[in-house]
């Protein structure tokens, strides 16, 4: 359904249904989990969801303006910003439909 990336340091998310994936240091790590909850932040058309496991817990805020790739300038629909157990990740992405 979204696909969003980002880079310096490396990173894809990709959420389909209830599930968020999210894989980081050059596919290195992969994280899955379950969507808990999800909001959406009135007129600003951002969409924040959470979710966690035993030992993960992640955040994912989709921005609600365009965004520009900082590594190949190509606009894309949203903004998206990822927190993976405290540490903050920040690219661009889009729907896949």
């Amino acid at each position: 359904d979204y696909r969003g990336q980002g880079h310096e340091p490396d990173w894809t998310l990709e959420i389909s249904g209830s599930e968020m994936i999210f894989v980081n240091d050059q596919g290195q790590n992969r994280y899955s989990f379950l969507i808990e909850e999800h909001q959406v932040e009135g007129e600003s058309r951002n969409v924040v969801y959470t979710a966690s496991d035993p030992t993960n817990k992640i955040s994912t805020r989709i921005l609600g303006k365009t965004c520009s790739d900082n590594m190949s300038g190509e606009l894309l629909e949203t903004g998206v910003e990822i927190i993976l157990n405290g540490q903050l990740y920040r690219g661009c992405g889009q729907g896949l439909h």
